[in-house]
């Protein structure tokens, strides 16, 4: 063997040598890193399985909350809850969210917070916790948390107000004895010496008084007659007996009617004609809308309605006006999508008579209010089993039970992922009590015998009961927003926890509980509403009081609030004051293409997804997708529509003729059209102009040109911001 071959091999086993020495250097490194973790690790347990509650407290608040704080709360806190999830207190973390619990006190190993650590799958998008960290949080669940006495403890949901259960408040006292006959006074008043501002607006004007009362209450302005009735009449029981005649005609229920269309998503039927096939509704659904102006015109109490729309066919089930009430199930039909269909009868008949928005649990646990996935497809159940028995154009189109569908737990609410191990059965969701379990009814058709679940029967006689927490709420709030403009809660159909908290919770709570002991009467409601000093103020903000310059939202009720007439008002209105508008009640849509030359009502006009009259669409018709409250734009193609329209033109040439022999001709233009008398610039004005136009006219050789001035003249005032506002 060469030198050269003994000086490689001697590199070659030094450097083997060195390896290895370099080796076990950082094994004996790494052991006593390990020992030092493991003393230090042992330290922490022992700290962490101190017995006393207050130690165990105490660990929580210095070593458990500081690592949810930091590697958590960015995904789970108050601002964004994923999953559904908080851990910024014990007590969300118990409660848990989509999935339930994320702790389990006192086992560790079923946790899911401390599950989905190990595994790696939290935090996403951070660095994984250490095993340290780790057995940290195993050993604190271990020891069953303890929340300290100085956690922010989230409210649990169930403790939200509107799941409270409605209770009758006193009517305060006020001081000024003004506001003591009405409750609805007394209330607000209250209100404004809490808060520490004094006065309100005066009384309205009587003839803008009166205006406001009749569209309020019919949706029509009054006539010349009715404002020389009213303002001749010197007694006190004036504006009271003009209330009454008010309520008493079938305009009130046309008015009212369209209402609650618009909460109850009244549609004309969708069809595919060159499939001729209905995707929607039945093209008898004119039917339920007859009999919401009929219900409301005898003043039928709304949990009445309420029942017989979700069960009609249960209580009276061969009477063809109470079959037609089921038109607001016969209004989701969809041949298409069944599942559809259900989902949205599911979730507009919780927003609609609930206030809940019950389509946020169908793929997984409520995101905000106490509704669990499961409590989803219970109340689903409800509605299983019925379908829609459709009899053509001539007949009624109603609802009744099919076969005893099962209803299964749709996985991430999936119609392809059913499981299929268990059969759901009926009910409410816990948070808002417990329904009582449906019978199954058997009932005459025709004179056979036909079963009939009995389950939407069970689920309306539980809506309307007196301590179901919300239907009174969300019906007291309907009206009263419709009234004023704005609810006593600002989100009609939302009254859960990512709604609005009431203004006014004393008086919303008051009405709820008097509207059930009066019958559920709409009529009584109205009539207390515009009975009271409130709604008589002036809606002034030039002159306005204390109250109202103070309170520029007009949250204390300091002013009666102006607002712009809805659609169908402004082009009910022109008729009406045209002498044009049918006096007939029901019957079929009319249909959209005729909406420019029809006497009816607009309410009686087709409207679905592709039907909207165009007049009635530029001024914030309702949309038959969802319409709890109406929105109030203002764009310059509203003012166009109203200057170019040949219905406005034509119509404004109809009352031009009614007052053409008056002597006092823009004195009555200005009464009839805008309530009021014209000022003395507004009359100077008026004059000129109808001067100015008949000579204009005149040497155009226009036929009858005192005629088309007029007619010019009120065309000028339907386009006057005074006609179109509710003042």
């Amino acid at each position: 063997m060469s030198w050269r071959t003994v000086r490689v091999r001697w590199k070659l086993y030094s450097s083997v040598c060195l390896s290895v020495c370099v080796a076990l250097v950082a094994v004996t490194v790494i052991a006593a890193n390990a020992k030092h973790h493991k003393r230090k690790h042992r330290g922490a347990r022992q700290e962490a399985l101190a017995a006393t509650p207050e130690q165990c407290a105490l660990f929580y608040t210095s070593k458990v909350r500081p690592l949810l704080v930091e590697r958590c709360v960015r995904c789970h806190g108050p601002k964004r809850r994923a999953g559904g999830l908080r851990v910024d207190s014990v007590s969300a973390m118990l409660e848990g969210g989509d999935g339930g619990a994320a702790i389990f006190p006192g086992n560790p190993d079923e946790s899911p917070l401390l599950l989905r650590v190990i595994a790696g799958e939290m935090p996403r998008g951070g660095e994984p916790f250490t095993e340290e960290e780790i057995a940290l949080l195993r050993d604190w669940i271990k020891r069953r948390p303890v929340e300290p006495a100085d956690e922010l403890t989230p409210r649990p949901k169930s403790e939200h107000w509107a799941f409270q259960p409605t209770q009758r408040p006193a009517v305060p006292s006020v001081a000024d004895p003004h506001f003591a006959a009405n409750p609805i006074d007394a209330f607000l008043e209250y209100a404004r010496e809490k808060a520490g501002v004094a006065g309100h607006n005066a009384p309205a004007d009587r003839r803008l008084l009166l205006r406001r009362v009749s569209i309020d209450l019919t949706g029509l302005p009054p006539t010349e007659e009715e404002y020389r009735e009213f303002l001749d009449d010197p007694s006190a029981a004036a504006y009271e007996n003009c209330v009454d005649r008010l309520l008493a005609g079938s305009r009130y229920a046309e008015r009212w009617a369209r209402h609650w269309m618009d909460v109850w998503r009244y549609s004309s039927h969708d069809e595919r004609k060159a499939m001729k096939q209905l995707t929607y509704g039945s093209r008898s659904i004119w039917r339920w809308r007859d009999y919401i102006i009929e219900a409301l015109d005898m003043d039928k109490g709304l949990d009445r309605m309420i029942v017989e729309m979700l069960a009609g066919d249960e209580v009276a089930r061969e009477d063809p006006k109470i079959l037609a009430a089921t038109g607001y199930l016969v209004r989701n039909f969809n041949t298409l999508d069944r599942n559809l269909w259900l989902s949205n009868t599911i979730e507009h008949t919780g927003r609609a008579f609930l206030g809940l928005t019950m389509g946020c649990a169908r793929c997984h646990n409520h995101k905000f209010d106490p509704i669990s996935q499961k409590e989803y497809y219970r109340f689903r159940a409800f509605f299983e089993p019925h379908e829609v028995v459709d009899q053509g154009d001539k007949q009624l189109t109603f609802v009744r039970d099919g076969a005893n569908t099962p209803t299964h737990f749709l996985k991430m609410g999936d119609p392809k992922m059913p499981d299929k191990r268990i059969w759901i059965e009926p009910q409410v969701p816990a948070v808002l009590g417990h329904a009582a379990p449906p019978k199954a009814l058997e009932l005459s058709e025709c004179g056979n015998k036909v079963q009939s679940s009995g389950r939407r029967l069970a689920l309306a006689r539980w809506l309307v009961r007196d301590d179901n927490p919300l239907a009174a709420r969300v019906a007291v709030n309907h009206i009263w927003l419709r009234h004023f403009g704005r609810g006593l809660v600002e989100t009609p159909a939302e009254f859960g926890v990512r709604g609005k908290a009431p203004t006014h919770p004393e008086l919303l709570d008051w009405l709820a509980v008097e509207f059930r002991q009066q019958g559920w009467s709409m009529k009584w409601l109205h009539r207390l509403i515009v009975t009271s000093v409130t709604y008589q103020m002036s809606s002034s903000t030039i002159t306005a009081s204390e109250a109202a310059q103070k309170d520029p939202d007009n949250r204390l009720y300091g002013r009666f609030p102006a607002r712009r007439m809805e659609a169908e008002v402004v082009r009910d209105s022109i008729l009406h004051l045209a002498g044009k508008l049918s006096v007939a009640v029901g019957g079929p849509d009319v249909d959209t293409q005729e909406a420019d030359t029809s006497p009816r009502r607009s309410l009686y006009l087709r409207l679905s997804r592709v039907d909207r009259a165009p007049l009635l669409d530029l001024f914030d018709c309702a949309k038959v997708e969802e319409c709890y409250q109406r929105v109030e734009s203002v764009v310059p193609q509203q003012g166009l529509a109203l200057l170019n329209s040949s219905f406005v033109w034509r119509n404004a040439g109809h009352l031009a003729d009614r007052l053409a022999g008056r002597a006092d001709f823009i004195e009555a233009a200005f009464a009839t059209v805008l309530g009021r008398p014209p000022t003395t610039e507004e009359l100077d004005a008026a004059r000129e102009f109808l001067r100015d136009q008949e000579e204009l006219l005149r040497s155009e050789a226009a036929d009858n040109s005192p005629a088309v001035a007029r007619t010019y003249f009120i065309h000028a005032l339907f386009n006057h911001n005074d006609f179109l506002a509710i003042r």
